[in-house]
């Protein structure tokens, strides 16, 4: 069967998510099909990181096509396998805010 992969980080800007991206992408194989990334933000102003996951998804190296936005903090990307450039995964980005004072 098809196995889900997550991987959980608080939220540290373009170059976490990449490495995050990569880090995930790390852990998949040839025969997995989709993985999670979860971003937990502790920042003010949860709305202005928000704008910055598109663009940060679409410039990610491995990243192939599909990118869709399911709702403001749900986000789903296609990238390709590192070792395989014939192969995607596809990846739901979801993004939550746990910001308290």
């Amino acid at each position: 069967g098809e196995i889900l992969i997550f991987e959980c980080k608080f939220w540290g800007g373009e170059k976490v998510y990449g490495e995050t991206i990569n880090q995930l992408m790390g852990y998949v194989t040839w025969r997995q099909n989709y993985g999670v990334v979860v971003f937990f933000s502790k920042n003010k102003d949860f709305t202005k990181i928000l704008p910055q996951i598109p663009e940060i998804i679409q410039n990610h190296p491995q990243y192939k096509s599909g990118f869709r936005q399911i709702s403001s903090s749900h986000f789903v990307s296609d990238h390709t396998l590192p070792e395989d450039s014939g192969k995607a995964i596809r990846i739901h980005h979801l993004i939550y805010n746990v910001y308290s004072e």
